[in-house]
C-alpha cells in the first residue's frame, strides 16, 4: 500500500512560492498586453498625421523631397548632354529666377529650407541662355537670406545631395563654377 505523503513546512512554502510566481507572472503579462494594445491605439490614431515638434525633436525637421525626385523630366536625361554646373545665388525668389536656372534651392523664407525645386528647363532639358558655355551647363541657384552671398547648412547639404546624385546619373565631371551676383 502507498503511504501518505506527507508534506514538511519546507515544501508547502515552496508550493505557496510557486502559486505567487505563477499570479505575478500572470500580471506582467496582462500587463504587457494592455501596454502594446494602448501603443498601437495611439499609433492608428496617429496615422497620417505630422507629430509636433518639440525641443530637439526629429519631428521638427521638415521632411524634404529625394533628390531624385527634382531629376524626374519629360524629356529623359541624355548621357554627354551635360558637363558642368554652375552654382549662383540670388537674394529674392521670383518668377525670373526660375527662367534662369535649372534647379532652385529653397532657403526657408519663400521656399522650405534645402527643398530642391526643379525648373521647366530641366524637365524640356534646355538651356537656360544663349551665350556658348551655357549649352552644357547645368545651373543651379541658391537663394540667399541676405545681400551677401551665403547658403544655410541645409543648403549646401542639399547642394552637394544634388551636385553628387547629377555627376553619378549625367555622368559629368565634378567641376563647379561659383559666381556671386
Amino acid at each position: 500500500m502507498d503511504s501518505p505523503v506527507s508534506l514538511s513546512p519546507r515544501a508547502v512554502i515552496r508550493k505557496d512560492a510557486d502559486m505567487l510566481d505563477q499570479g505575478r507572472l500572470l500580471r506582467v503579462v496582462f500587463v504587457l498586453m494592455a501596454a502594446m494594445t494602448v501603443g498601437a491605439m495611439v499609433l492608428l490614431a496617429l496615422e497620417g498625421k505630422p507629430i509636433k515638434p518639440t525641443a530637439f525633436s526629429l519631428a521638427g525637421e521638415p521632411q524634404l523631397n529625394p533628390v531624385h525626385t527634382a531629376l524626374a523630366t519629360q524629356a529623359g536625361i541624355k548621357p554627354g548632354r551635360w558637363h558642368c554646373f554652375e552654382v549662383l545665388y540670388e537674394r529674392h525668389d521670383s518668377p525670373a529666377v526660375a527662367m534662369s536656372y535649372h534647379f532652385v534651392i529653397g532657403n526657408g523664407e519663400n521656399k522650405q529650407d534645402g527643398q530642391i525645386y526643379s525648373t521647366h528647363h530641366w524637365d524640356k532639358q534646355l538651356a537656360c541662355s544663349n551665350t556658348p558655355d551655357a549649352e552644357h551647363t547645368i545651373r543651379i541657384c541658391l537663394i540667399s537670406k541676405s545681400a551677401e552671398p551665403g547658403s544655410t547648412p541645409r543648403q549646401k547639404r542639399r547642394l552637394n545631395a544634388l551636385v553628387k546624385y547629377l555627376v553619378e546619373q549625367c555622368q559629368i565631371e565634378p567641376k563647379i563654377n561659383r559666381k556671386d551676383q
